[in-house]
Formats: C-alpha cells, structure tokens, sequence
C-alpha cells in the first residue's frame, strides 16, 4: 500500500502510531475473510485482486495499492502464474501484467541446420503487459499460445 505522502512526516512528527492509521493486520484479515467466503466464486484471477484493492483502498490515508496474485501450478506446463496491477484512489489501474513462470516448451532452436535437427526443451519466463486491461486473456490463453507457437 502507498500512503498519501504527508502521512509519514506526520506520523514522525507525533511520535505515535495512532495517527498512522492503517493496521496491516486488520488490512489482511478482511482480505482473507473475503477470499474465503463460499457464496462467492471467483471467475477470472482479476476478480481476486479487486477484492485485495478493494479493502486497501476503503481506508482513507492509502493513495495506491500494489496487489500481485501468485498461483503455483496453476497450468499444467509452469511453475507459477503470477498476475500484478496497480490501483489508485481514483479508479485507475495501470501496470497490469501476467507472467507465467518456468514455463517448460519443446522448440526447435539453432543457428545451423544441424542444430535445428530436433526440437530441444526449454523453460523460460513470459510476461505479458496488458495495456487496456485484462480482458479475455489469462494465464491458461497465454500458455496455450505459447505452446502453438513452440510447435510450428
């Protein structure tokens, strides 16, 4: 979370965490007791991070929240999917981006012909940015053209 930029001098100033007024404790229970609550599903990984953005910015002294969102295996060829965004007091999201990390491919790589005589594994991290946000994509899109194009 980033505060609005005269909260910390002030805070110093006072010598108290009282005038602080963020309790990162409170921040992520309610956060945690949103996420779990079984009448509501989830659709796409955005979803998730409007609900983290959601709490963030309800308190008054918080200006912009950072939330990343990691999903381990969450497609069968990676390691980790990891989604990332901004959101700001005024409604803006900027930065968004998915990456998928380790993905795992068979692609034919080489210079010379003799080094393109089999396809040879590789495992790479793919980021994608997103200008407009995040759409129809996802992770499992991304992946997907991934493994099209390693097949050409």
């Amino acid at each position: 979370m980033n505060l609005h930029p005269t909260l910390i001098p002030l805070v110093a100033s006072s010598d108290t965490m009282a005038s602080l007024g963020v309790n990162y404790s409170s921040v992520s229970k309610t956060i945690y007791a949103q996420l779990i609550n079984i009448n509501r599903i989830f659709k796409k990984p955005v979803e998730v991070m409007e609900v983290a953005a959601g709490v963030a910015l309800a308190i008054e002294c918080v200006e912009s929240v950072i939330v990343t969102l990691k999903l381990p295996r969450a497609v069968l060829h990676a390691q980790q999917v990891r989604y990332s965004a901004t959101w700001t007091r005024g409604g803006i999201v900027k930065g968004r981006e998915c990456e998928i990390k380790d993905l795992r491919v068979s692609a034919i790589v080489g210079l010379h012909p003799h080094e393109r005589g089999e396809k040879q594994r590789l495992e790479l991290d793919l980021k994608v940015r997103f200008k407009n946000g995040f759409g129809e994509w996802d992770h499992k899109a991304i992946q997907d053209i991934a493994m099209d194009v390693s097949s050409l």
